[in-house]
């Protein structure tokens, strides 16, 4: 309803120029409707920016005050009816619109009184605002009235503007016959007495609502933060412990050690390893939550496949599992090539992982709509339907064990970037996941190779 002051108070002003006797050529009436209506929108705004410290808002007081404003919109509406039916003289006329005025200045001020000490309990500060609002609005909202007079009636300002100021506190306030001044409260006092009675308390309601969840967000904000400044220390107090174990066990398997002993030593450097890789890949979810700067670079898509293909060879190979890249075109992006890496490779090792031996692994990349793309696809026993949703999330594992850190990394890390991460999966026929990132430039046209 406060929006909506502004479009008010341009069809107030433009019927109340309409009502005018014609002073200017048309393109002046226009330029001067135009001028008060952006001062009487401006106008509107003043109290709520002074009384509550910040911009405007729905919620809230604000809008009762900004409500309470509404018969300044509707003055020159309701006086350009007063004329038609009573015939008012320009004077009188003159006099209406600094009665409206100063009375919706005066509503603003007994509002701001009233509704303070609810909006704002034990803040005297809020009142002092309150009560400078009232009178700055009905300052400026008289001025503009002693403006459009002079420019009108080709007056001075200075003398037009004591007149229009002097009106409004007037009692007889200058001259408005019974007819005029029955109009002009008809068509305005009611109305911003019904909202104001009607809506104050929703409007409080919602005021407090709003400060609610903004201060339980403020809230979750800082225990995030708490959370991950934890686990960033965590990660760095156990990662390097666990490197001096992983070198001592090293040292151990050069001595010469019985059966048993050689598999719970490979066994122990296993976990190890497995331990570190999950610090690590904390410590990379840590940093894509805290938003630090990313260290972008050119990153050909093509060649990042390439060299994922000869990291993850050797496992491939241990699993009889084929690992190739097919490339369209020469695809490239602007992204941080660490980051991307990971998350290329998170998608990797799911693919390596859950497909069975003799099937393949494709690493495939090409621009589509625009968009630099990087696929990778497995033949394992897919995604039931109603896990795909949740695959993503941190630490879920659906039924075949995926999941865990690994995607939520990747999709984290292609968000930040600017990208998209996508999944199509059939049970018992495999998965397809494929990031979408911005291209760089519009891929060369190269032909399509294969590296196995």
């Amino acid at each position: 309803m406060a929006v909506g002051l502004p479009v008010l108070a341009v069809a107030g002003l433009a019927a109340y120029e309409l009502a005018m006797p014609a002073r200017f050529d048309e393109v002046g009436r226009v330029i001067t409707v135009l001028a008060l209506a952006l001062g009487v929108a401006a106008a509107d705004q003043w109290p709520v920016k002074l009384a509550t410290g910040r911009k405007f808002s729905l919620g809230g007081v604000p809008s009762v005050a900004a409500l309470l404003l509404m018969p300044n919109a509707l003055a020159p509406a309701a006086i350009a009816v007063a004329r038609l039916v009573g015939e008012l003289t320009y004077s009188r006329r003159l006099g209406a619109a600094a009665y409206v005025a100063g009375a919706s200045g005066l509503a603003a001020l007994v509002a701001s009184l009233i509704a303070s000490p609810v909006a704002a309990p034990g803040d005297p500060a809020w009142l002092v605002r309150a009560l400078a609002s009232s009178v700055v609005f009905m300052v400026v909202s008289l001025g503009f009235a002693g403006i459009s007079t002079a420019l009108q009636r080709g007056e001075p300002l200075g003398p037009t503007l004591a007149r229009t100021y002097s009106a409004s506190w007037e009692p007889a306030l200058a001259g408005v016959g019974a007819g005029g001044s029955l109009a002009v409260l008809l068509l305005t006092a009611p109305l911003s007495a019904f909202l104001f009675l009607a809506l104050l308390p929703m409007l409080n309601r919602m005021h407090r609502s709003l400060e609610t969840e903004l201060k339980a967000r403020e809230e979750l904000h800082s225990v995030l933060q708490a959370q991950r400044r934890f686990l960033t220390d965590v990660s760095h107090n156990v990662s390097n412990p666990l490197s001096t174990i992983r070198a001592n066990l090293s040292l151990l398997k050069h001595g010469r050690l019985n059966s048993a002993a050689a598999s719970a030593l490979t066994d122990a450097t296993a976990e190890c390893d497995r331990l570190m890789e999950l610090f690590r890949r904390l410590l990379t979810l840590a940093e894509t939550d805290e938003g630090l700067p990313l260290k972008k670079c050119r990153v050909e898509l093509a060649t990042m496949a390439g060299e994922l293909v000869r990291l993850y060879a050797p496992t491939a190979d241990r699993r009889r599992i084929e690992l190739r890249t097919e490339a369209e075109g020469w695809p490239a992006v602007d992204a941080d090539e660490n980051l991307l890496r990971q998350a290329a490779a998170n998608l990797v090792e799911n693919a390596l992982r859950y497909s069975p031996q003799g099937h393949s692994v494709l690493i495939r990349v090409a621009t589509q709509d625009r968009q630099a793309m990087l696929e990778v696809v497995d033949h394992g026993p897919g995604i039931p339907p109603e896990q795909i949703r949740r695959i993503f999330e941190r630490f879920h594992h659906g039924p075949q064990g995926r999941g865990g850190l690994g995607l939520a990394i990747a999709q984290s890390v292609v968000e930040r970037h600017g990208g998209s991460i996508q999944v199509e999966s059939e049970p018992g026929a495999g998965s397809r996941f494929r990031i979408l990132l911005p291209a760089a430039q519009p891929a060369s046209r190269a032909p399509a190779h294969a590296v196995s």
